[in-house]
């Protein structure tokens, strides 16, 4: 709830319920559960512009993750590749931007082919970010890499994010790359919006 909170700018509450979670698991609960919920506190102090205490969470977070024993899987283990973009979402929300293209970069690197639409939201964010500090090339290399999973993908979050290229590599139309990946985008049909 803390993460739809923070969603929809409702940050002092997602701070709450992120404070909440933590403290009902107590220092009890599995290693791995410490991780994801310490990191998702991580991401509301970041937003609350407390980076120490975001660093803080992040740091503890990381220690609770490299203890965990939980075999993997949906319900019982939080994958490094989550981790890590939390981590590059936590970065970006203080402006760290090269720290956040790191843990994305991390992030993306991690995650199994077949997790289609954490592969494609990471990309997404990914190319953003390096676009963000110059690196047209490297951008349009995720940004491709996110069209790849696209076609599988059923999500708001991803058609939002189909519809970014086409925006954000607009002032990059004499680029053979920036056009390639604009073409590419336009070639997936429009999708309305889920009501």
């Amino acid at each position: 709830m803390s993460l739809q909170a923070l969603f929809l700018g409702f940050r002092e509450h997602a701070g709450q319920l992120s404070d909440a979670a933590v403290d009902i698991a107590g220092s009890r609960a599995e290693p791995s559960t410490r991780a994801f919920l310490l990191s998702q506190r991580a991401l509301t102090h970041a937003h609350a512009r407390q980076p120490r205490r975001a660093v803080r969470d992040l740091t503890t977070a990381e220690a609770q993750h490299d203890r965990a024993t939980s075999p993997a899987g949906p319900f019982t283990g939080y994958p490094r590749a989550g981790l890590d973009f939390q981590r590059g979402r936590v970065h970006l929300a203080l402006g760290n931007t090269a720290e956040a293209v790191r843990a994305l970069t991390s992030s993306a690197d991690d995650r199994a082919d077949d997790r289609h639409r954490s592969s494609a939201l990471t990309r997404a964010r990914l190319a953003e970010k390096l676009l963000s500090v110059g690196h047209l090339e490297e951008s349009c290399v995720h940004w491709n890499l996110f069209l790849d999973h696209y076609p599988s993908l059923r999500s708001g979050p991803a058609d939002q994010a189909h519809r970014r290229p086409l925006a954000s590599l607009r002032g990059f139309r004499r680029q053979p790359q920036a056009v390639a990946v604009i073409h590419r985008a336009r070639a997936f049909p429009r999708r309305r919006p889920a009501h």
